[in-house]
C-alpha cells in the first residue's frame, strides 16, 4: 500500500505488508429474520373482520405495515400495541365504520389495493391516498374486477394512458355480486383484493389462475375459518362469518 512520508508531503513512498488469516472455528448462533409483511397486511385486515380478538406477533416494524394498521383502526377496529404484539378486536363482517377522512396509504400498494377489495363491500364511501410514488401507479387491474363485482372506484385520470391512479374512491355496496374472474396476469395483490371482496358478495366468488401467485390470503383465510375452496387453478371463497383464531405468529421472511 502507499503511505506518505510526513516530513516531505511530497514524497510518497511505497511499502509492503503481509496479511495472515487464520481459520476460524466458525459461527455459531440464531438468526431471527424480519416478520413477512405480506402476510401482516393480510393478518390485519382479516381479522379486523373476523369475530374476536387477535394477537398477531412479532409486530414488523416497516412502515407498509403501520399504514395497514392505521386503516383498519380509522375504520372503527380497536387495536392496541405490547411490546412486539398487537392486538386487533375483530368488528365481524358488519361492523366496519365510515372513516372520517382519507385513509392514508402511504406508498404501501399493498395497503392500497387490498384495502379496496375489502371497502368495496361495505355500504358506505371511502378514499384511499397515497405517497408520490404510488399515486403513479396504475390501478385498473383491481379496478375493473370491484367494479364488476358491483362497486363503483373512482380514481385519477393521466392524459393519453387510459389508466387510473391513486387517490382511490371506493363507493362501496352490499351485497356485491359474486364473479368468476380470470386473471391474465398472476398478482396475489390483484387476487387478495377480489377475495376479500368475495366476503362480501351474494353467491361464490372464484378466481382463476393460469400461473399460481403467493397464497398468503387463502392460508390466512383458513386460519379464521373461511368458507374456501381451492384447486389447481380456481380458488373460490363464499361470504360467511370469521373466526379469530386467537393468536398468529408472523413467519419471518429473509428477503
Amino acid at each position: 500500500f502507499l503511505s506518505q512520508d510526513h516530513r516531505n508531503p511530497h514524497h510518497r513512498i511505497t511499502e509492503e505488508m503481509n496479511a495472515i488469516i487464520q481459520h476460524s472455528s466458525g459461527l455459531h448462533g440464531r438468526l431471527t429474520t424480519p416478520p413477512d409483511k405480506a402476510v401482516c397486511h393480510r393478518a390485519v385486515l382479516i381479522a379486523a373482520v373476523a369475530q374476536g380478538p387477535t394477537d398477531i406477533t412479532p409486530w414488523p416494524a416497516a412502515d407498509d405495515c403501520q399504514r395497514t394498521l392505521q386503516l383498519v383502526c380509522d375504520l372503527g377496529v380497536p387495536v392496541s400495541r405490547s411490546g412486539s404484539m398487537v392486538h386487533v378486536e375483530g368488528q365481524g363482517t358488519d361492523g366496519l365504520r365510515a372513516p372520517s377522512g382519507a385513509l392514508s396509504c402511504g406508498e404501501s400498494g399493498t395497503t392500497l389495493r387490498l384495502a379496496a377489495g375489502l371497502l368495496a363491500g361495505q355500504p358506505f364511501d371511502s378514499t384511499l391516498s397515497a405517497g408520490p410514488s404510488l399515486c403513479r401507479r396504475p390501478m385498473r387491474r383491481i379496478i375493473d374486477p370491484l367494479s364488476g363485482m358491483g362497486a363503483r372506484i373512482d380514481g385519477t385520470t393521466m392524459e393519453g394512458t387510459g389508466e387510473l391512479f391513486p387517490p382511490l374512491t371506493v363507493h362501496g355496496i352490499r351485497p356485491l355480486q359474486a364473479i368468476r374472474y380470470p386473471m391474465d396476469v398472476a398478482s396475489a395483490q390483484v387476487k387478495s383484493a377480489i377475495l376479500l371482496a368475495g366476503l362480501f358478495a351474494r353467491g361464490r366468488t372464484t378466481v382463476i389462475e393460469r400461473l399460481r401467485s403467493r397464497d398468503h390470503t387463502e392460508r390466512a383465510f383458513r386460519h379464521f375459518g373461511a368458507r374456501l375452496e381451492q384447486s389447481k387453478t380456481e380458488i373460490s371463497v363464499e361470504p360467511g362469518p370469521l373466526r379469530s383464531p386467537g393468536t398468529l405468529r408472523l413467519p419471518g421472511d429473509v428477503s
